[in-house]
Formats: C-alpha cells, sequence, structure tokens
C-alpha cells in the first residue's frame, strides 16, 4: 500500500515470486498478491509436511541421488 516502489522493492519482489514458483516479473500482479495473501497457518502446514518428506528422504538416498524443487526450479 505504500506510494514508493523502487529497485529494493522490486527486487524483494522478484526473490518471492522465485521462491514461489511463480513468474519472475517483479510487478505485482494477481498471482504474487494471491500467494502473499496465504494465511499464515497454511503456509505453517505446508511447512510441516514438507518436512516430514525430507525426513523420511534422509538416509535412504544412497551415494548419487537427484533432487528437484520444481517450483523453485532448481536441480541438486
Amino acid at each position: 500500500s505504500s506510494p514508493v516502489y523502487d529497485s529494493f522493492v522490486e527486487a524483494g519482489v522478484r526473490r518471492f515470486q522465485a521462491r514461489h514458483g511463480l513468474n519472475t516479473t517483479g510487478a505485482l500482479n494477481s498471482a504474487t498478491l494471491a500467494s502473499m495473501n496465504v494465511p499464515v497457518e497454511t503456509r505453517l502446514r505446508q511447512l510441516e509436511l514438507n518436512v516430514v518428506r525430507l525426513r523420511s528422504y534422509a538416509g535412504n538416498l544412497g551415494n548419487r541421488y537427484v533432487i528437484v524443487n520444481i517450483p523453485a526450479a532448481i536441480v541438486e
């Protein structure tokens, strides 16, 4: 709601978009606003589920493995 939208705010929006698998335009579009407005309880539940998934993989991957983070477009 601030009238200031400088390069620092745009960079923050881009980082948010990248972390949430959105197009990194740096603009506050409807998809970005919808993602920003997800209730904290929903985000906490997502984190809890992902911790369970990560723990189930721990130690069972062997010496060679590939992990793909689809929303972030990262392959490890």
